[in-house]
């Protein structure tokens, strides 16, 4: 008896405090806008900043604004190793436009001021390029079935020195080669055994998440101040014998700064997060196809990697440059 009645008392209080229940619509505190600076350079290509602020007007799931809020009218000024080098010019649409090329093992800092808000500034630099021991390799290994998908499989070998003070290091393929008609789809990610590239805990956020990316930046921990053997299992599209075989290709390798690998590590997070892989564009259902725009808001949040001071944004240098590789039996 005294069971019954203390589970009835239990359900009476728990009725009680549910009908209690309310829901309260809390106002959010309002966001005032930064400014966003974002730049990424390199020696091979003028210095180029985008200025413009984040965007304090609200948005929901289904509309977002359209229209970049960048900036026409802010000072953008530019230093090499601490020494003034010029005030970079406004082309269009908050881009500011240097006279400059990068040169490696420079470090750059740029400072902006827009109207109504503090100054900001970031500093990151070029780092030196690698030094190429041997000419890269690509050894054919054979056709394979992936994903329903026909691919030649390949394994590239790059062939490097790592140097005190050159601690980040990065690859791109796709479409970067001496051979015009060849393309490389990019890394099979299902087939590295490099540890180099295992022991960093970016490379399982992209060989899981997104979109079809064939970069990785990686650090030297495992090989610093040691020549280096870096094997990356990559595919072509189809099953017949690459255009440039006997001949060979190219891929964009090089060194990057801190400030690249920390920018591009938070981003592969996010894509990760975001799940974007079962968004993207899917050409036998269109149905599943959204702008890219929404795809940046879905997902669990990341901290985003920002190294401008009082703002937002990237800027980070970085030293790729394309690679010839050629096929060896």
């Amino acid at each position: 008896m005294k069971r019954k009645s203390l589970f009835f008392a239990v359900i009476t209080i728990l009725l009680f405090a549910s009908s209690c229940i309310k829901e309260l619509n809390l106002p959010l505190p309002e966001v005032p806008p930064k400014v966003v600076v974002n730049s990424l350079f390199s020696p091979d290509f003028i210095l180029q900043v985008h200025v413009g602020l984040s965007n304090p007007k609200p948005m929901n799931n289904t509309q977002f604004v359209e229209e970049p809020n960048y900036v026409e009218d802010a000072v953008v000024l530019l230093y090499e190793d601490n020494v003034f080098i010029e005030q970079l010019t406004h082309s269009e649409k908050g881009w500011y436009v240097s006279t400059h090329l990068p040169e490696e093992e420079a470090k750059y800092k740029i400072e902006v001021t827009v109207d109504g808000f503090d100054l900001v500034w970031a500093e990151s630099s070029v780092p030196r390029y690698p030094e190429l021991t041997q000419p890269a390799e690509c050894r054919l290994v054979g056709p394979m079935v992936i994903a329903g998908e026909q691919y030649i499989v390949q394994d590239t070998y790059l062939f490097f020195k790592d140097e005190i003070g050159v601690d980040f290091y990065g690859f791109y393929f796709g479409g970067h080669g001496f051979i015009t008609d060849y393309y490389s789809t990019g890394v099979n990610f299902d087939r590295i055994t490099d540890q180099s590239l295992l022991s960093d805990a970016e490379l399982d956020l992209v060989s899981k998440s997104t979109l079809p990316i064939s970069s990785i930046n990686f650090t030297d921990r495992l090989f610093e101040g040691q020549s280096k053997t870096l094997h990356l299992p990559n595919l072509s599209y189809g099953l017949e014998i690459p255009a440039g075989y006997n001949v060979g290709f190219g891929l964009l390798f090089g060194s990057v700064s801190k400030e690249f690998y920390e920018y591009f590590k938070a981003l592969y997070r996010h894509l990760h997060n975001a799940n974007t892989a079962n968004h993207i564009e899917n050409p036998n259902n269109t149905s599943q196809t959204i702008d890219p725009i929404t795809l940046l808001f879905m997902g669990a949040p990341v901290q985003a990697y920002t190294n401008i001071n009082g703002g937002l944004g990237i800027f980070a240098g970085y030293n790729y440059k394309v690679v010839e590789v050629f096929y060896v039996d």
